[in-house]
């Protein structure tokens, strides 16, 4: 049986002057992860997401780009990462920012087998 467990890692985060980095979030355990990214109020924001993994065992330092997960925006967004069959033990989300103005909410959505 698999038990959902979600974490919001932002709510609400104005992305109108800067970029950010997530916390990192522990998926060594995780079957399934769905990560979702609603950007809203914004006029034009503009800049990309990119997903970044890392295979430490604790506290992670290094992260590395997660190959092909980079999602450009350019308005309003609702953005989801549906992943199966997970092989590395941290993840977090990191945006760069272009410009515009807007809110950032990001839901880090995990099933684990108990």
């Amino acid at each position: 049986m698999l038990q959902p467990i979600n974490e919001v890692a932002l709510d609400g985060y104005d992305i109108s002057t800067t970029g950010f980095q997530t916390n990192y979030f522990c998926v060594y355990d995780t079957e399934l992860l769905g990560i979702e990214v609603i950007v809203q109020q914004g006029v034009l924001p503009t800049g990309y997401f990119t997903l970044e993994i890392s295979n430490e065992l604790y506290f992670p330092v290094n992260f590395s780009q997660f190959v092909g997960e980079c999602v450009y925006i350019d308005d309003n967004s609702l953005i989801v990462w549906d992943l199966s069959n997970i092989s590395y033990n941290w993840v977090r989300l990191n945006y760069t920012r272009t410009s515009g103005t807007g809110n950032c909410i990001v839901i880090f959505n995990k099933k684990v087998r108990y």
